[in-house]
């Protein structure tokens, strides 16, 4: 393999181990928003269930404190109501599970780099047909997969620029 089949080799493995990382960094948040959400909505509506099960709460209240029972039950079930919502509109378990996805078709490519990279290729024409057919996966895959966060990606690019991602077949 000539040097510069190397050279592009050792950088496409760099882009697509940041963007491993990247996309498992992105499904780790988005799984974190959803149970800061969603433990709150269940709790939130537990206690109103509680409250609902004992009937009318207005009745077993002393007249000073019917208001403010009042009150936080109408706040409790707008909290609720907002929690739920969100979670739902947000998806966040959905993008989550997309972003694992991605991260493991961008693994895929990995290996496959990994693999082309320690092959003898008996031409020169039989490396560029694979490098090709890698690159058109490559590009796909730009195409399809989920927009990584920018604060994410940043974080990232300072770890990529120094080199750190990096096979231990390109040492």
């Amino acid at each position: 393999m000539k040097k510069h089949h190397e050279n592009m080799l050792e950088e496409w493995d760099r882009r697509v181990s940041r963007a491993v990382l990247c996309h498992y960094e992105s499904a780790k948040i988005l799984r974190k928003y959803h149970l800061c959400l969603g433990i709150p909505s269940i709790l939130i509506i537990a206690i109103l269930g509680s409250f609902a099960s004992f009937g009318d709460i207005t009745m077993n209240i002393e007249e000073g404190s019917i208001f403010w029972t009042q009150l936080i039950f109408i706040i409790l079930t707008i909290t609720s109501a907002i929690l739920v919502g969100l979670q739902t509109f947000l998806n966040f378990s959905q993008r989550a599970e997309k972003h694992r996805d991605d991260a493991g078709e961008y693994g895929t490519i990995r290996r496959e780099i990994e693999q082309i990279a320690v092959t003898e290729y008996n031409s020169e024409k039989e490396l560029n047909e694979k490098l090709n057919e890698l690159r058109g996966k490559l590009d796909i895959l730009s195409k399809t997969t989920r927009e990584i966060p920018n604060n994410i990606w940043k974080d990232h690019k300072k770890k990529y620029t120094k080199g750190k991602y990096k096979s231990t077949i390109f040492n």
